[in-house]
């Protein structure tokens, strides 16, 4: 997914009503110009065909030399699929409920809004083990490998950087004026009368009742530059269908990715971000379409 460097843009466009951002009081050498460190808690709901999963954690994002980190806190699963957390303490129901929260790893984000890394996070890591407090102690620690290898695992596969770019491609980098539609393309590198295999569309819609700015992204992908989406849709059909089904047997035709973002204006920091993946592709010549949607509302800390 796109992320562009330049989030001083945003706040040119919420400008117009007095609220407008004091970029002299924020960081000028990131994209993100908040206040540092930023601690704030966030609900992130994912609807997918493959059932629902609802997770709580706190964060911060703290200044470390030439880069920034996200790292955090706490966290609880609240929701697995048919698994309502404190309504289900089965063994298994506690090992998914422990991978979903291994799931979530810190990040070293470069200055121009980009994560570099995944890297473990202690805390989510200690709180995924609390889950086997009471089983026996083999039993115990049978479970607490299973979670270690599902964080590093996560840490490997760099699942961060999908969660990261989801929600902050979304604000980072606005650059269109309010009212006016503004439209790019996502790869500067096409030669000419060669289509862009990913346009990007941006709105900015104006201020809210209850106050903030709400911006738009929509990107248009090419099947051509889908590839990395064949194995995991692969593997998440395998598990619905319970039958082997092979990246193979798949053709991707296009994709659309639609963000939402409510802006605080004067502190450049999101207070609800929705997110629409739809992709469209071709089952053994059977089209057919799939749509995830991810909700984030973030609360911030005061200092």
């Amino acid at each position: 997914m796109l992320v562009v460097a330049c989030a001083s843009a945003l706040g040119l466009a919420c400008g117009t009503t007095g609220d407008r951002v004091d970029e002299s009081k924020l960081p000028q050498d990131f994209v993100f110009r908040w206040q540092l460190p930023s601690r704030f808690a966030v609900t992130e709901t994912i609807n997918a065909p493959g059932g629902s999963t609802v997770l709580a954690y706190t964060a911060e994002l703290v200044r470390e030399g030439d880069h920034l980190k996200l790292r955090h806190l706490d966290g609880e699963v609240r929701r697995l699929g048919d698994i309502v957390v404190d309504f289900d303490d089965r063994a298994r129901s506690q090992v998914r409920t422990a991978y979903a929260l291994a799931d979530l790893t810190d990040m070293i984000i470069t200055p121009d809004g980009r994560v570099s890394s995944c890297v473990g996070s202690p805390a989510l890591r200690q709180r995924a083990s609390s889950y086997f407090d009471a089983l026996a102690r083999g039993q115990q620690a049978a479970y607490e490998i299973q979670v270690r290898d599902a964080a590093d695992a996560a840490v490997a596969k760099a699942t961060c950087i999908d969660r990261w770019q989801s929600w902050v491609s979304a604000w980072i980098g606005f650059e269109a004026l309010p009212g006016i539609d503004d439209q790019w393309s996502g790869d500067s590198d096409v030669p000419m009368g060669e289509e862009p295999k990913i346009k990007v569309f941006d709105e900015h819609v104006g201020w809210l009742k209850k106050g903030g700015v709400r911006v738009t992204r929509r990107q248009e992908i090419d099947g051509a530059a889908l590839t990395d989406e064949l194995a995991p849709l692969a593997s998440e059909l395998t598990v619905e269908q319970k039958s082997p089904i092979v990246a193979d047997r798949l053709t991707m035709q296009s994709a659309t990715w639609l963000a939402t973002a409510d802006i605080d204006p004067r502190t450049l920091r999101p207070r609800r971000i929705e997110w629409v993946k739809t992709l469209r592709f071709a089952l053994d010549g059977m089209s057919d379409t799939r749509t995830t949607k991810r909700t984030w509302t973030f609360e911030f800390y005061k200092k």
